[in-house]
């Protein structure tokens, strides 16, 4: 018994989203980006600024100084610290 590589099916390749078209009916020659499947969202800075605050409420921060401090500082560090048992207060202290 023989073994024949070219026998086995080839593994189907996978489209990427944004993969170049080749071609069209009207023109074969023209290459096209299709693009992802996704919609562009806005980045707004009320909508960031309250992102950012509930980021801050999430991880023990009052609402009013989540309010405050929202566009002043890395939520980021606020949440190392938190995460390594510091009181939220007191973390917002020690990054501002």
């Amino acid at each position: 018994m023989t073994s024949d590589a070219s026998a086995a099916p080839e593994p189907p390749l996978r489209a990427w989203p944004w993969a170049i078209r080749r071609g069209s009916a009207a023109d074969p020659t023209e290459q096209t980006m299709t693009s992802p499947c996704h919609e562009v969202i806005e980045h707004s800075e009320p909508a960031v600024h309250h992102w950012r605050a509930s980021q801050l409420r999430r991880l023990g921060i009052p609402a009013p100084l989540a309010e405050v401090y929202a566009g002043r500082i890395d939520w980021h560090q606020i949440a190392r610290l938190v995460q390594h048992g510091c009181p939220p207060r007191l973390a917002l202290r020690i990054v501002c």
